[in-house]
């Protein structure tokens, strides 16, 4: 037997446990990867403005396993399209549903917020002024 075939020989009985090794190596590499899928938009949001205490409630839906890692990053605030607050937030209440309450002494007619995830998605709500009807 030549040296060329004792070379051949080795390299084909290695090939299996070559494969195996990749493809080992591959299913860990695949699974130390942070999957997107696991984070998510906030799945409601819902505006109220309180005319006596002159506050904005913001209800804020978004399930999260781990409040500290994946949680409502920014809640942002305009007013009759300028911007008017922005606040940003280093976790979230544990809860799944939760509010916050920003101080808004005139409301004006139009009232747009905008909540983030710190992973991935956002969410926005409006809440327009009523007319009295004369």
């Amino acid at each position: 037997m030549t040296q060329d075939q004792r070379i051949r020989r080795i390299s084909k009985s290695r090939s299996p446990l070559m494969a195996t090794a990749t493809a080992l190596f591959m299913a860990i590499a695949l699974l130390a990867i942070p999957l997107p899928a696991a984070a998510h938009p906030p799945t409601a949001l819902g505006l109220s403005y309180d005319t006596v205490a002159k506050t904005l409630t913001v209800e804020i839906t978004h399930a999260s396993g781990s409040p500290g890692t994946h949680f409502i990053k920014t809640v942002e605030i305009t007013r009759d399209g300028k911007p008017f607050s922005k606040t940003t937030y280093a976790s979230q209440p544990n809860q799944a549903t939760f509010s916050y309450t920003y101080p808004l002494d005139d409301p004006g007619e139009v009232v747009e917020v905008t909540v983030s995830c710190s992973i991935s998605g956002s969410r926005s709500d409006t809440l327009r002024a009523r007319k009295t009807l004369r």
